[in-house]
Formats: structure tokens, sequence, C-alpha cells
């Protein structure tokens, strides 16, 4: 197992250390009806341990974030198991963001943002976030924290879950959320 993926379990598994509340999730009777979510299959250990997660309801209620969200499938796969949450796919792609929303655009929770996750204040990307050669078409998104967009753009909603996937940067991005980790 690579060290990133090792980072990516051990990000899942500090959020589980925060107090868990039961929260039946409610399934929709619709969801055959919603495009097939295009899961990567090169994190069998993370999946198992995610479904394990989800098949007890251990989940804290709130919104659900999947950072480094690429193409969407995790946030297809989150929105159709939590269809009464809100999924917060954030990427720093804009063609992984716009392919994104073509595939499913017809899933009404997933809210797309356009954005590197990270520590701010600073409007540049941490030391250790190096976006792959053309990812950024123009000048790369800007730096957001989770505690920035719980105070903004998410304003009211509490954190129930955050897959981390962003090259690297888990660190950062876990500095970044701090007060709402503390909080949450």
């Amino acid at each position: 197992m690579r060290p990133l993926r090792d980072i990516n379990a051990a990000c899942t598994l500090l959020l589980l250390a925060l107090p868990l509340h039961q929260a039946a999730s409610a399934r929709s009777a619709d969801a055959q009806h919603l495009p097939e979510c295009e899961m990567n299959a090169v994190e069998p250990r993370f999946r198992a341990a995610q479904e394990a997660l989800f098949a007890r309801d251990l989940l804290p209620e709130g919104s659900l974030v999947d950072s480094g969200s690429n193409f969407g499938g995790e946030s297809c796969w989150l929105a159709k198991l939590f269809p009464a949450r809100r999924v917060h796919a954030v990427d720093p792609g804009r063609g992984p963001q716009h392919k994104m929303k073509l595939r499913y655009g017809a899933i009404s929770n997933i809210y797309p943002l356009y954005a590197a996750l990270g520590n701010p204040p600073s409007n540049v990307a941490p030391p250790e976030w190096k976006p792959p050669s053309g990812l950024c078409a123009g000048p790369c998104p800007r730096l957001r924290g989770i505690d920035e967009l719980v105070n903004s753009t998410w304003k009211g909603e509490k954190l129930g879950y955050l897959h981390l996937d962003v090259e690297g940067g888990e660190l950062a991005v876990l500095k970044g959320a701090a007060t709402t980790l503390h909080r949450e």
C-alpha cells in the first residue's frame, strides 16, 4: 500500500474518533433512475472500511465532503447512499469538475466546488500541493480551508464525513479544518 493511501485511510479513521452519532440514512426509492457511478477500483481496503462504516449507520449527522473528487465517482456513490445529505465534491481541476457535472448533474445532492483545499489564509497552494501538469487551465483555483467553507459557502452545515484524496496535502487540509473538527 502506498503512503498516500495510508494517509487517506488514517484521515478517515481520525474522523471516526470524533463522537459518533447513530444516523439513519434514508435510501432513495428512485436511485435506480440515477446515473451509474464510475468508481475508482484502486482503493479496495479503503472502500471496504467505508462500506463497513456506512453499513452500521455510524456517520455523524452532516454534509459529506469528497475532496479530490476528480470525475465524481466517489461523490456519486456517497450521494446515492445518503440522498438526504449534501455531498460537496471539491476538486482543483476544471476539466474533472466539468465532466462530473455532465455525468452526475441529475443527482441533486452533489454540490461541485472548483477549489484546492488546504490551510489558508494564504491564497497560494501549500508547498506539498503540486498540481499535475495541465490540471489548471489558466490560474490554479483559490486555496480554501474547511473552516472557511463551513463559515461561508457551507454556512449552517455540519461536517459529517471528510474523504481526502489531495495528493499529499492531507495534513494541510486537516490544519485548515482544525476549528471545525474540534467543534464537530
